[in-house]
């Protein structure tokens, strides 16, 4: 994969998160199904990382393809590129990838950094088991916060009274898994650190994070107020890992009016449908790869030609035929080869920054020779002229067959120019 594949994949991703952020804010904000809300942050930005992937595979299951048309059209032979560096002008392209994996590669040394505190901290703590919750007793100046199924608490900073309420609330991270998330959102930020829209997103599990467990901790007291006391006496001590479920100092007074909310949200079930309604056919749209789009091009342009070439019952051209054309023994891979290797990038289109996809008709006459060949969609002369002339190059193929009489056939082929 190019490094500007890989740049417009990670642009794709970003876009889709920032529609996920987008619908969140439009349609589940308000809502304090939090069980539900997280599900839906959690999982959409989980599949914004794959859909880019697996979407262009199951689209054409899906019949959004072109292919059938454009194949029942005329048979389209695999695009070719040629691309051309321009060495007179800066290489904003490479100097931006290389920047942008440079900081991916500080966010992946700050999230193993991050694991490897915590597992320092576990290896000096005192690790016992209260109850069905493993607790890791250390000293160090750190807020109270859950790892997976570990607890890490410093008891000489809390007062006694209430070391048992912030192990409640930490067992409640423990039991909903709050870790997978926040693993997650840390892989994912190492790629999409420029993207406002993911920490924005981020910030918002994390606060769902709270309120759950707060919630939690609330429906098995007797007395509500003294877990908020505790809530705010230890939310302000020690320092906080980003890795771990924390009782955050920035999300204390959310949490406090969050705890004395119990009206329910109006309208839960159409929000969280109207949701997903709109998210999952953007997600697919942006998702879609663009060969889709190359191939629609091709059968639109293919249909408004296509009774070019037939120029009486006798010279009849033909799409698909019992023995196709071939070249030089092989089949349409070999000829994409040849002009692969044939193509020559125009300088004064390199010059003047000119780059795009060409797409070129041409038929394989009976005596194996090419002819008719014409631009259907252009983009520049002089990238036109060179993609012609270098299918006017081929040598004569074996001539395609039907019922044993050799015939004229119409291939396609789209050219892609592009400038690094």
């Amino acid at each position: 994969m190019t490094t500007t594949s890989l740049l417009t994949l990670t642009l794709k991703i970003a876009l889709i998160i920032a529609t996920i952020w987008v619908i969140w804010f439009v349609f589940l904000r308000s809502i304090n199904r939090f069980s539900t809300v997280r599900a839906f942050i959690v999982l959409s930005v989980a599949a914004a990382i794959i859909s880019p992937w697996l979407l262009p595979i199951i689209q054409p299951l899906l019949g959004v393809s072109g292919i059938a048309n454009a194949t029942s059209l005329t048979f389209t032979i695999p695009e070719v590129s040629v691309s051309n560096v321009v060495n007179f002008s800066f290489p904003w392209i490479k100097v931006f990838a290389i920047t942008y994996i440079s900081i991916c590669a500080f966010f992946l040394l700050r999230f193993i950094y991050q694991l490897a505190k915590i597992a320092k901290l576990a290896s000096r703590a005192n690790v016992y088991k209260k109850g069905n919750l493993i607790v890791a007793e250390h000293t160090s100046n750190i807020s109270p916060f859950s790892f997976f199924n570990l607890c890490f608490i410093n008891s000489a900073t809390i007062p006694v009274d209430k070391v048992e309420e912030i192990l409640k609330h930490e067992k409640a991270h423990i039991s909903k898994w709050h870790s997978i998330d926040l693993i997650l959102f840390e892989l994912i930020g190492i790629t999409q650190w420029f993207n406002p829209f993911f920490w924005m997103l981020r910030k918002t599990v994390v606060e769902i994070h709270e309120y759950q467990a707060d919630r939690d901790v609330i429906s098995t007291q007797s007395d509500p107020h003294s877990y908020l006391d505790t809530i705010i006496s230890v939310a302000f001590n020690g320092v906080a890992l980003p890795i771990g479920n924390n009782l955050n100092k920035s999300l204390t007074l959310k949490r406090l009016a969050m705890m004395t909310t119990t009206k329910k949200t109006k309208g839960t079930a159409f929000r969280i449908a109207a949701a997903l309604l709109v998210a999952l056919p953007i997600m697919f749209a942006i998702s879609c790869n663009d060969e889709t789009s190359i191939e629609e091009d091709i059968a639109i342009i293919i249909e408004e030609n296509d009774k070019a070439g037939e120029k009486s019952s006798d010279e009849q051209v033909f799409v698909v035929v019992e023995d196709m054309p071939t070249f030089q023994g092989g089949d349409l891979n070999k000829f994409r080869e040849y002009i692969q290797q044939n193509l020559t990038y125009p300088e004064i289109a390199a010059q003047h920054g000119i780059q795009g996809r060409i797409f070129i008709s041409f038929i394989v006459e009976t005596d194996g020779s090419i002819s008719t060949v014409k631009v259907l969609k252009g983009v520049d002369p002089s990238l036109d002229k060179e993609a012609c002339r270098a299918i006017e190059s081929s040598p004569k193929w074996e001539a395609g067959k039907q019922r044993g009489k050799k015939v004229r056939v119409t291939f396609n082929m789209p050219i892609l120019f592009t400038l690094e």
